[in-house]
């Protein structure tokens, strides 16, 4: 992270899920220091899935320019599942995100 973002001590990538049913996939949290390698695709939270979430443009548009605003957004997961039916479905989970970052003092 240290080559990435120079001037940061932590960033953190909180992500919470929905699929439309009761019993959503769990939240995640991710936390990057400066010694840490820096990938910001997450798979996503469904076994049968082969979908991910790219947050890459979305941390670089967040600490653009030296702002360090939290930024929320939403994705949604563009893989396919197989589940218990014959034929694949699209995933119906979309997530919802939470970028801060930390200078380092």
């Amino acid at each position: 992270m240290r080559e990435a973002f120079p001037d940061l001590a932590e960033l953190r990538v909180e992500m919470t899920f929905a699929d439309g049913t009761a019993t959503p996939p769990s939240a995640q949290a991710h936390a990057f220091y400066p010694g840490a390698r820096v990938f910001f695709r997450f798979a996503c939270p469904c076994s049968d899935c082969g979908g991910e979430f790219d947050l890459t443009s979305a941390i670089g548009a967040a600490l653009a320019g030296g702002k360090r605003a939290a930024t929320d957004g939403r994705m949604p997961c563009e893989g396919m599942r197989r589940g218990t039916q014959a034929e694949p479905f699209p995933c119906p989970v979309s997530l919802r995100y939470r970028i801060t970052a930390r200078d380092e003092p």
